[in-house]
């Protein structure tokens, strides 16, 4: 690991002032995996989009941009992934050599040396488990251990085995140290508490993956984590960007759909998912069942800005695409149970649990927030998902910058309602019925 710079002075956290602490300060040597590949998306004259990905975190992530624009980018493409890599060894649960497991080991019986970037990312999660009364916990790994989510085999545990885990959550039981002279440390007050930073480890890994991208200048891009966790940046259309900024108009151009992830991960790792990728088709363009592969990106006149389109797809109906919306130097994350899931004795518990109760969260169908970060989005996907319609509404008065959009079973059987919470006018529009 290379040296990285240390404080000395113990960090006071104010409500999400700690998201303005992420940079990155972790970088292990390069693991052997299968190489990044780079392929062009749509077959329309003048259009120059390309698509650089390679498999990490138990899925597939993504950069796309304009090759025409940024002629230099697919290598800068391949590091900002590369990146996501070195992190998804830093931060999985699923290896032993990780960081994250050596602390789940070692940090109930002694403080233990975190990196800095680590130390700062545990101490957001530990803001934002504050902030969400706990319906956010990174914390809440023997939850998912004893429900059979961890590796992705669900089972019913006895109430026993609920109680004790939940004896084990909670981000107060962590203790952290900034001001030793061999750097931070964190420490576990409670025996048996186990950290998965499923909720926040890719939104967190495709901000890092950002921060390479913009630092060698690629500014107009869209990054995705498993089509479950977006970020975008600038515009579909550079040069349209830099005529918008000048004063001028333009439109949004709409990719087509890439390809979907099995699973968004539980715990940043290769691992089952609590978040299901069947929620979200990434840069929307012509629907599934009506367009083949290869078509051509359109062209969106109704768009009321120039950046990214994603789509939404329905809950219940994962081949339609339910809504769409429109993405500029922002970031989207969604969280729903329509994959991982078991049925017992008649009813169905989804994978995403509430840290609070111990059990599987049943309040909404699917939750999708627009936050600065996708860390952010990430993590505060699953607090919506688990708070319901009423508690997301009173997050979202204290976090004025996150929008968010609820689905929940409508009183029609088969159906859906929709709640947007926040969202600006202009920024989302419903594609198909309810």
């Amino acid at each position: 690991m290379a040296d990285t710079p240390r404080s000395t002075r113990r960090q006071l956290l104010k409500p999400l002032q700690a998201a303005a602490l992420i940079r990155e300060a972790f970088r292990p040597a390069p693991p052997t995996r299968p190489p990044p590949s780079a392929s062009p998306i749509g077959a329309q004259t003048g259009s120059h989009l390309l698509s650089v990905s390679r498999e990490a975190m138990a899925c597939l992530f993504e950069v796309v941009f304009d090759a025409a624009s940024y002629r230099h980018a697919t290598d800068v493409a391949v590091a900002a992934l590369q990146q996501v890599a070195l992190l998804e060894d830093q931060l999985t649960v699923y290896r032993d050599t990780s960081e994250v497991s050596a602390i789940n080991r070692r940090a109930a019986d002694e403080p233990v040396a975190v990196a800095q970037n680590l130390y700062e990312l545990l101490q957001r999660g530990a803001e934002l488990a504050r902030i969400t009364g706990g319906a956010f916990e990174m914390t809440a790994g023997a939850l998912s251990k004893i429900w059979g989510f961890y590796r992705r085999q669900g089972r019913m545990p006895s109430p026993d085995e609920i109680k004790q885990a939940l004896a084990t959550v909670g981000s107060q039981h962590l203790v952290f140290d900034n001001h030793g002279e061999n750097g931070p440390t964190i420490r576990f007050l409670r025996r048996g508490l186990e950290l998965n930073l499923g909720a926040i480890g890719k939104g967190y890994a495709l901000d890092r993956a950002a921060d390479v991208l913009k630092a060698a200048n690629v500014h107009d891009f869209l990054l995705h984590g498993g089509n479950s966790s977006v970020l975008a940046s600038g515009s579909r259309d550079p040069k349209a960007s830099r005529r918008a900024n000048a004063g001028g108009v333009s439109q949004t151009v709409v990719c087509e759909d890439l390809p979907s992830c099995a699973a968004k991960t539980t715990a940043a790792s290769a691992s089952p998912s609590p978040e299901s990728a069947e929620n979200l088709a990434v840069v929307a363009g012509h629907e599934p069942d009506t367009a083949p592969a290869a078509a051509a990106p359109c062209v969106s006149h109704d768009a009321p800005q120039e950046g990214w389109v994603v789509g939404l797809r329905h809950p219940l109906r994962p081949d339609v695409r339910l809504a769409e919306f429109v993405l500029r130097d922002q970031a989207l994350g969604t969280s729903g149970s329509g994959t991982q899931y078991f049925h017992y004795q008649g009813r169905r518990y989804g994978h995403i649990l509430d840290p609070r109760t111990g059990w599987p969260a049943d309040k909404v169908l699917s939750a999708t927030v627009i936050a600065p970060t996708a860390e952010l989005a990430d993590a505060l996907s699953t607090a919506c998902y688990v708070l319901g319609v009423e508690g997301t509404r009173a997050l979202c008065q204290r976090l004025p910058q996150i929008q968010v959009l609820l689905t929940v079973p409508a009183r029609t059987a088969g159906r859906i309602e929709l709640i947007p919470i926040g969202l600006a006018e202009g920024s989302w529009r419903l594609v198909s019925p309810r």
